[in-house]
């Protein structure tokens, strides 16, 4: 009897290490599939990581870039807008400093005198001859002549919609 029990034993031993390595195997497989899948979603962060690095230097860049055309234009903005001249100050005697313009962004003088910055004004702007020649073309009324970013700009200004996308010839139409 004891050869028996020591025979059904050894069978149920047998029986559960074969059901342990099969787990042993399938947990091993669950193991390797799961490393696999944590180092592609490491890899994607990484991308992530490194597109997300990338697009704030170039959010930093374009701010920079804001900044430096914001500063122009503002200069550019004060050298447009004529000056007023004061006359130097008898009493004091400080005659240095009459007439010169101070640069708005950083309080200091810019040594330019407001002849000087007038002068500019008058270079870079419009004259008075043609700022009335530009308000009697506003006057008229549209025609072949117009450019089709003029003709948009008028429609624009009379409050019609959905000119952006309509050729000259519809847009004349509309304007007449």
């Amino acid at each position: 009897m004891n050869a028996k029990k020591q025979k059904r034993n050894a069978d149920k031993a047998k029986a559960k290490q074969q059901e342990l390595k099969k787990n042993l195997t399938s947990t091993r497989s669950q193991l390797t599939r799961t490393e696999k899948k944590l180092e592609k979603a490491t890899e994607r962060a990484d991308r992530w990581k490194k597109k997300a690095k990338d697009q704030g230097r170039t959010a930093e860049k374009a701010k920079s870039r804001v900044k430096k055309l914001q500063r122009t234009l503002d200069r550019a903005s004060t050298v447009s807008e004529p000056a007023t001249q004061t006359a130097p100050d008898e009493d004091t005697g400080d005659a240095g400093d009459a007439g010169t313009v101070e640069d708005t962004d950083t309080g200091t003088d810019t040594g330019e005198t407001g002849a000087a910055t007038a002068a500019a004004a008058d270079s870079t702007g419009p004259s008075a001859s043609e700022s009335s020649a530009s308000d009697s073309d506003k006057n008229k009324k549209p025609d072949e002549t117009w450019t089709v970013v003029e003709l948009r700009a008028e429609a624009t200004a009379r409050g019609l919609t959905g000119v952006s996308n309509k050729p000259k010839a519809q847009l004349l139409a509309a304007l007449s």
